[in-house]
């Protein structure tokens, strides 16, 4: 399994670094360039609005059904008729509760046509990532993989044509920015139906109350995690629109968006360990060099991205926006910090819920939501969107560490403290050349980051962190 695991990896990663640039840096930066931090910051909170309540529409339903489709296969044309019709119901409960929250916060009424649209999009998405359960559940990895980008690949195909054209781009507003990426989930519903029809036989269309009651009772135990991970990890940008105005909020989302990419690459360790996880617990087997493999590669990724963007983040954010503000390359440094516990969260979230540890779910995310609020409430007055930032390293970092002290304590399972010595000596030292190439090598920066990350990686191979052996076997599974 875990030569499965990194083969479907570095397939998922290359789509991955082709497309996921290409949009954050290439269209949705260009986006808000053109729209101004007032237009794309009241976008960005009220896209943070729309999900806070998304769960409801999965209620848990993909991560149930990713479990269940990789230890029970056959079970894909019994539970999709089901599973359609229940998350047709609660999208309508979706958007009341998106709106009663709109309400209750004070959003303006004339902002309610683009939060209907943003809803529409995170339906649509919805649809999307549970059709894709199936083939991950089915362990057909590349066509998963293939649509996890088609939306955004569209999007860059649309907008990109969109911002090349001057007459186009002269009139481009936020609202077209909604309104074409509703369009481009639509294609790719559409697409995925199609892909999955092939997959179902015998489906039987005559759905009973006790079969809804029946997928809803196995579902619902994961609405709570994902519902305080979305609050964790999105108040900020509506706290900061509400506190401190739609200008502020666009500046954070600026940081926020390299965070945001740099946290793609930790999601798509976790798309591919959960059906894993599961079909390997299901069966039975040892996890734990899995599990270790995986937590030491990540970790050496968010090692790289937080000394890049530690040392040069001033550089960086001047190079991506026409408009920053003075706490934007700091927000920029503390928010990748985050990494650490963010990506550690990718693995041993992914293994607890894997294996059904729901409760200890609850719990740590709930906590953690709870921590976060109050954070962001507290500090954001006093330090602004800098205060949002250290909201959000407290979050992941409580929670990487509660969850990894679950899983050592009841899972019996932990990363070996040699691993651990070497992970925290790479730390160290990748950080400290960082700094000594920032302040003694007189260079552009850009070949400054080059010179830290081919440091990194022959750091990670000369610790032991990464091998040529390993690297021929992957080679040669990924033939």
């Amino acid at each position: 399994m875990r030569r499965v695991f990194f083969r479907n990896l570095i397939f998922l990663f290359l789509l991955n670094l082709i497309i996921k640039p290409l949009w954050v840096f290439g269209i949705d930066r260009n986006v808000q360039n053109i729209t101004g931090a007032s237009s794309y910051g009241l976008y960005f909170s009220l896209s943070a609005l729309s999900m806070f309540f998304n769960i409801i529409i999965d209620a848990g339903i993909t991560y149930y059904n990713n479990r269940i489709i990789a230890q029970k296969p056959d079970q894909i044309s019994r539970l999709i008729p089901g599973i359609v019709i229940l998350k047709f119901m609660l999208s309508i409960l979706y958007i009341g509760i998106t709106f009663l929250a709109a309400f209750l916060t004070n959003v303006i009424s004339t902002q309610y046509p683009l939060l209907i649209t943003l809803c529409a999009n995170q339906i649509l998405l919805s649809f999307i990532i549970y059709l894709r359960s199936n083939f991950s559940g089915l362990h057909y990895f590349k066509t998963d993989s293939v649509l996890s980008i088609a939306d955004k690949l569209l999007m860059i195909l649309l907008f990109g044509f969109i911002l090349i054209n001057p007459s186009l781009r002269a009139n481009f507003n936020i609202e077209w920015f909604i309104y074409g990426q509703t369009a481009c989930y639509f294609i790719t519903l559409l697409l995925a139906t199609i892909l999955t029809m092939p997959l179902l036989k015998n489906l039987s269309y005559a759905i009973s109350l006790g079969a809804l009651k029946t997928i809803w009772l196995n579902s619902y135990p994961y609405v709570l995690v994902i519902f305080f991970m979305t609050i964790y990890a999105r108040s900020d940008a509506f706290i900061i629109e509400r506190i401190s105005g739609a200008s502020y909020a666009g500046h954070y989302a600026a940081a926020f968006r390299l965070l945001d990419a740099a946290n793609q690459f930790g999601y798509l360790f976790a798309a591919l360990l959960l059906p894993i996880f599961s079909r390997m617990l299901g069966n039975n087997q040892q996890i734990k060099d899995l599990t270790q493999s995986a937590f030491m590669l990540i970790i050496v990724a968010a090692t790289m991205i937080i000394t890049i963007c530690t040392w040069h983040s001033e550089q960086i954010m001047r190079l991506l926006y026409d408009n920053t503000i003075r706490e934007s390359g700091d927000t920029l440094a503390l928010l990748t910090i985050s990494l650490l516990g963010s990506f550690s969260v990718y693995i041993f979230g992914t293994l607890l819920a894997a294996a059904a540890k729901l409760k200890a779910l609850n719990v740590i995310t709930a906590l953690a939501a709870v921590l976060n609020i109050i954070l962001n409430m507290v500090l954001i007055p006093e330090y602004g969107i800098l205060g949002a930032a250290y909201s959000a390293i407290a979050a992941n970092v409580f929670v990487a560490l509660a969850e990894y002290h679950y899983i050592k304590t009841r899972l019996n399972l932990s990363i070996d403290q040699h691993t651990l010595i070497r992970l925290t000596l790479f730390i160290i030292l990748l950080t400290s050349i960082g700094w000594g190439v920032k302040c003694f090598i007189t260079i552009s920066w850009i070949y400054q980051c080059g010179i830290t990350i081919s440091s990194g990686v022959a750091l990670s191979f000369y610790i032991g962190l990464i091998s040529l052996k390993q690297l021929r076997n992957l080679y040669q599974i990924s033939r």
